[in-house]
């Protein structure tokens, strides 16, 4: 009696270690922790690598990584007992109480974070924090509205590399900003594939994860062959800026080529996976072996390293112009996906832009011509600190009017996941409403097609569940423009502080240098984005 009580005891205890498990999504987490470990051997110098740290920061990513993947699944029981992959998860089958699910997650989160913290330093234990808050307070809630969720949750997704090179170095730095690009860029293609292959299975919990709202459509298939591009173009940047030899970038090559082929071929073929499962080898998209495929790129990068990693003037003036790349690149699939979105909608508004985002652009203008000055300055020998200031004002005076554009939007009605019903503004004057593509008349609160002339069949109730894409894409535009802005000015404010100093002369101002390119690229950018919303919108 006692043999069996003490086997049940011992099974009780062993299912509840798989409950566990299954809660923090152990194989999901060990491969998140791998990629951490890589970024650690990648920092540290040579012949410097410490087996007790790196275990220690295995440990430390296991529990912040299980505790975020426990909390996603207390806030999402509802929509796992709807899909098939999920419907075994414990808190869906009830084998665990969420009050314990909770409790677990917390103390997990919170153990891991200050272990990193306390180990590795300030930065490492912010890092994981912020990667653990923006995956389950934003990330997670997002799903259930907007395939931009994916977006977001790239951010925390690309964390893990970037969390080990900082854990190693003490310090942000070339390094870090490159692994987060490799890991963010690759984010893409990689949750794109799996969404493709489970979409159906999404769907069932409401879930719509693909870029398109038709779901396998070439839409989502061309993005995904778009994004494999920049994947394999980021997989080569820590050879371009001399972190890696040219063998690695030769390994990195061939593996981005080949993801971006799979991509490719998807995109011909349209093909649908015949079992809705996660595991790599049921994708037959280019999500098999996406993960793999980062691993080895970035373990290459650690056994494969360059002979001279200086930072010269040369490698710097490439991560200007590489920087400004991948920005154009950016905007230009928002403004594809724009295009497109228009061209499918059975609604879109057509709305006025306010008249502080002209203000801006005359700032943003000026702005440019003031730190072409502080250039000048520097290059004669003489002080560019009050033309940098100049341009720091103008800068602010540029984000000033941004935010009252969007508050005379917000006003009206326009944000960012809005409907088209809930606007305020003037019709015909601050706004029109078209579907698909012909702009419908307004006769007191009724909204009718210009052919019904008998007003005998108005549009009010099929629109009133419709969502303002239009609106949401211009947020997205100009706040994305924006958060470049925001870079922009910590930057002038380092070149004012460095003016001041005397930092800057005839002979040294690569700084001031790339900053001037780059607040005049921004300026374009702004240009562009106006006129294309002024024009297309």
């Amino acid at each position: 009696m006692e043999q069996e009580q003490a086997y049940t005891t011992r099974t009780g205890a062993v299912a509840k270690l798989k409950d566990v498990a299954a809660l923090f999504k152990l194989r999901l987490s060990s491969l998140v922790v791998v990629s951490a470990v890589l970024g650690y051997a990648m920092g540290v110098p040579a012949g410097a690598f410490s087996v007790n740290a790196a275990l220690l920061l295995t440990l430390g990513g296991l529990l912040v990584t299980g505790a975020s993947n426990a909390l996603n699944q207390v806030l999402e029981i509802e929509q796992d007992s709807l899909m098939d992959r999920t419907q075994a998860r414990p808190l869906v089958r009830r084998s665990m109480s969420v009050p314990m699910a909770i409790g677990i997650a917390l103390a997990a989160g919170a153990s891991g974070t200050a272990l990193l913290w306390l180990v590795f330093g300030p930065l490492t234990g912010i890092l994981a924090l912020l990667s653990l808050f923006m995956y389950v307070a934003l990330y997670t809630p997002m799903k259930r509205f907007t395939s931009w969720s994916v977006f977001v949750g790239a951010f925390p997704g690309a964390f893990p590399p970037m969390l080990g090179y900082v854990a190693a170095t003490g310090h942000f730095g070339l390094g870090a900003g490159l692994l987060f690009a490799m890991q963010f860029m690759w984010q893409f293609p990689h949750f794109w594939s799996i969404a493709w292959v489970l979409n159906d299975d999404y769907a069932k919990a409401g879930y719509h994860l693909l870029p398109s709202r038709g779901g396998r459509d070439k839409y989502s298939a061309s993005l995904t062959v778009l994004y494999a591009f920049f994947a394999l173009l980021t997989g080569l940047l820590p050879w371009t800026f001399g972190l890696t030899g040219p063998w690695a970038a030769a390994v990195a090559f061939a593996l981005g080529a080949w993801m971006l082929h799979k991509s490719i071929r998807l995109r011909r073929t349209l093909d649908k996976a015949g079992c809705p499962q996660t595991d790599v080898r049921q994708l037959p998209l280019p999500a098999r072996g996406a993960i793999s495929l980062r691993a080895l790129q970035i373990m290459t990068a650690v056994s494969l390293p360059a002979e001279d990693g200086g930072r010269t003037i040369k490698a710097k003036k490439s991560l200007t112009w590489l920087m400004m790349f991948s920005i154009v690149m950016f905007f230009a699939g928002l403004t594809s996906a724009y295009l497109v979105s228009k061209g499918g909608a059975l609604y879109w508004a057509e709305f006025k832009l306010p008249t502080a985002f002209w203000v801006s652009t005359g700032l943003i203008l000026l702005s440019s011509a003031t730190i072409q000055m502080a250039l000048v300055q520097a290059r004669k020998g003489k002080s560019p600190a009050i033309w940098a200031v100049i341009t720091l004002l103008l800068g602010i005076g540029f984000s000033y009017s941004q935010f009252q554009g969007w508050g005379q939007l917000s006003r009206n009605g326009f944000a960012v996941t809005g409907q088209l019903n809930s606007v305020r503004a003037t019709y015909g004057t601050d706004y029109t409403i078209t579907r698909k593509g012909v702009t419908l008349v307004k006769e007191g609160d009724q909204l009718f097609l210009p052919g019904d002339i008998a007003q005998e069949h108005p549009m009010n109730a099929e629109m009133s569940e419709t969502k303002n894409a239009a609106s949401s894409y211009f947020f997205v535009l100009t706040g994305a423009h924006y958060a470049h802005i925001f870079g922009g000015l910590i930057a002038l404010l380092v070149i004012s502080i460095k003016s001041f100093l005397g930092r800057y002369g005839r002979e040294d101002h690569q700084g001031l240098w790339a900053g001037t390119v780059y607040w005049h690229f921004l300026a374009g950018l702004w240009v562009y984005l106006l006129l294309f919303l002024a024009y297309v919108h």
